[in-house]
């Protein structure tokens, strides 16, 4: 299993209305969460760290940022320029997502909006970094037990 650690938003994990994250683009950890399943863990690596619960990748798409160049001010349908692309698949081609769908992105992560998660990504790294970054949005369901799960969908009809 591959252990997701959280360090923010815990009764949100804990009751169900936080089920994705956004993190740096992994190909072979998104592979091995298909394959084996999540451990969903809060503050993993400290002291007051506990695992919460396990979970199935649900969906995954893939997401980047570019900042318009002819972005006018005027323009709002972007908050200053920035666009957000997506990509279905691995072999899928980059689509610009549409404002509506930034901003449900954000709020199925715990942000209000595109601008907060925005804020949060540019605080935690450099504006630049932020846009030069290929990200995994994964999006997961707790089951309570991932092996019986899956030995049953695996076990032949009679």
């Amino acid at each position: 299993m591959v252990a997701i650690s959280f360090s923010v938003k815990k009764e949100e994990l804990l009751n169900g209305r936080k089920r994705q994250t956004i993190r740096r683009r992994n190909p072979e950890r998104i592979e091995q969460m298909k394959e084996h399943g999540i451990q969903v863990y809060w503050k993993q690596r400290s002291k007051e760290g506990s695992k919460l619960f396990n979970a199935e990748l649900t969906e995954h798409f893939i997401i980047k940022f570019k900042r318009w160049k002819s972005f006018r001010p005027t323009a709002r349908a972007y908050p200053d320029g920035i666009v957000m692309y997506i990509k279905l698949s691995e072999d899928g081609n980059w689509t610009t997502a549409p404002y509506s769908f930034m901003n449900n992105v954000a709020k199925a992560d715990g942000f209000s909006n595109f601008e907060e998660l925005w804020d949060c990504l540019t605080d935690l790294y450099s504006e630049q970094e932020v846009l030069n970054t290929i990200y995994d949005v994964i999006i997961f369901e707790e089951v309570k037990d991932i092996h019986s799960r899956k030995s049953q969908s695996q076990k032949c009809p009679k």
